[in-house]
């Protein structure tokens, strides 16, 4: 008994040891992205409870977060009393559920969504990070960390409610997991792990998941499946196969889920999905369908210059050229990290310049991929020894610098705040909450106690204006409205305030 509780005693013994050791056994470069990490959060949570919604979609995924609160608060507690919100009409219900859960945690409030999103973006950072370690190495890693952490492109939506953030960490985090199913040895340009359809079933999963959160990044899932298949296709026709396999029963996995969910409950009476043109109850992926080629969505326009010129706006001209220069690197050395990060840029860009609707939100994903061909460039120049010290010092400068300004425009966000949120305490104050509002926003900001969205539409017609005048609605906010609708409040409306 004595000899086994020695050795009991030495077991614990040596656990504490190699608990007390991590620290130590961590890599220097990784407790250097800690201060990347605590800049980048800086940028996306200060002050951003203060900043409300601002973008009109951002009032469409409030509100589907709360009717899908109100459906888990059914299933969970029987508690509320009727579905409240809006049903999902985006082809995004996972982004709705993750919104249902960040109220559930801190409260139905303009903030809650925005927070989960400037969590993810921190998140996000972090992935890329291991990444780029990963396939680059730490230096490029860091770098990679660093210009994504202070990117205003970035940080837009990182604070706000829209699905890009979210999306983007479910995404990449299935990248992540995917790259480790590839073991890189530079000499060999990639192998093959043997345990790597494990890997992509995992990576599949996440990706399809990501889809029902933003369906925007199936052009980014459809540029890594398509790497993948082309590098497995060098280790033989029946690897790609069974990887094509893994990855076409994985992807549809959440996908498939949503629609289950929203028949199941469709029939029972309960209306997850609707249409919004229609205003017809439908299902996941028939909105899926419409949202990619219907409608709208089914018309071709050519744009090619203006996503440059967003993110030359929001990024400058010493990223772009960085990205362009690591872009002529990985069309040279055409290794697995470095296509991996160029295609996951032009094909996305390819495609969407020819989309009806251009919108910055589009390459939003590209982001990252950005940050790695531009620090891939950066260390690439730096390891040339041809390179004299004075062009090293360049780089660094250039690098200190393109930090400075990142961090400075994405400063300015912080001061951002809500037109709609302040025009909501206007109508609070004056007219208890009461007043007719034309968009999403201003029913989230004026939905009651949370459990009805009571703030009614604004009529199309002047009879009905004149019957909700008579009910006591002498408010109206105003974001965009018919033109007779418009002659009409030029001629009498009182304006009280502007927003």
């Amino acid at each position: 008994m004595v000899e086994n509780a020695h050795r009991s005693s030495t077991a614990v013994w040596m656990r504490l040891s190699r608990l007390t050791a991590w620290p130590a056994s961590i890599p220097a470069a990784a407790w250097m992205v800690v201060p990347i990490l605590v800049f980048s959060a800086m940028l996306r949570f200060a002050d951003v409870s203060k900043r409300g919604l601002v973008y009109w979609d951002e009032g469409k995924f409030a509100l589907e977060g709360v009717r899908l609160q109100s459906v888990l608060e059914q299933l969970c507690c029987g508690g509320a009393s009727q579905i409240a919100g809006k049903a999902v009409g985006t082809a995004k219900p996972s982004h709705a559920l993750l919104i249902a859960l960040a109220y559930g945690a801190l409260g139905v409030h303009d903030y809650s969504p925005v927070l989960l999103n400037a969590t993810a973006s921190v998140l996000e950072v972090a992935v890329l990070y291991a990444l780029a370690r990963h396939f680059f190495g730490s230096g490029t890693a860091l770098l990679a960390a660093l210009f994504l952490g202070v990117s205003q492109y970035d940080v837009i939506y990182a604070r706000s409610a829209l699905s890009e953030s979210d999306a983007n960490l479910v995404f990449f985090s299935g990248v992540l997991v995917w790259s480790r199913g590839w073991r890189h040895e530079p000499e060999r340009r990639a192998w093959l792990r043997p345990d790597r359809l494990t890997y992509l079933a995992m990576a599949g999963t996440l990706m399809g998941l990501a889809f029902t959160i933003n369906y925007r990044l199936l052009v980014y899932i459809a540029a890594i499946v398509g790497l993948d298949l082309m590098w497995s296709r060098r280790r033989g026709e029946w690897k790609t196969i069974r990887a094509l396999s893994v990855w076409g029963g994985t992807l549809v996995l959440a996908p498939i889920l949503w629609e289950v969910i929203g028949l199941l409950f469709q029939a029972h009476g309960t209306i997850i999905f609707r249409n919004e043109i229609s205003r017809q109850p439908t299902s996941y992926l028939q909105e899926v369908f419409y949202q990619l080629h219907g409608g709208r969505q089914s018309v071709f326009r050519f744009s090619p210059l203006i996503y440059v010129e967003w993110y030359v706006v929001r990024q400058g001209w010493l990223m772009l050229i960085l990205v362009l220069i690591g872009a002529g690197i990985a069309a040279a050395r055409r290794t697995l990290p470095w296509m991996m990060a160029l295609i996951a840029i032009g094909l996305p860009y390819l495609v969407y310049v020819f989309a009806p609707i251009a919108v910055p939100r589009n390459l939003d994903a590209a982001l990252p991929f950005s940050a790695l061909l531009a620090a891939g460039a950066v260390v690439s120049m730096v390891s040339q020894t041809r390179l004299v010290g004075l062009w090293r010092m360049v780089l660094l400068a250039g690098v200190i610098v393109i930090a400075g300004l990142g961090f400075s425009s994405s400063w300015n966000l912080v001061s951002e705040r809500s037109g709609f949120a302040r025009a909501a305490r206007y109508v609070q104050q004056h007219a208890g909450g009461r007043a007719l509002a034309n968009n999403e926003l201003m029913v989230f900001y004026l939905r009651g106690n949370g459990v009805r969205c009571t703030a009614p539409r604004l009529p199309r017609s002047l009879t009905r204006l004149a019957a909700a005048v008579r009910a006591g609605f002498d408010l109206v906010v105003i974001e965009g409205y018919s033109p007779r609708m418009s002659r009409h409040l030029r001629a009498y409306a009182r304006v009280v305030a502007r927003y």
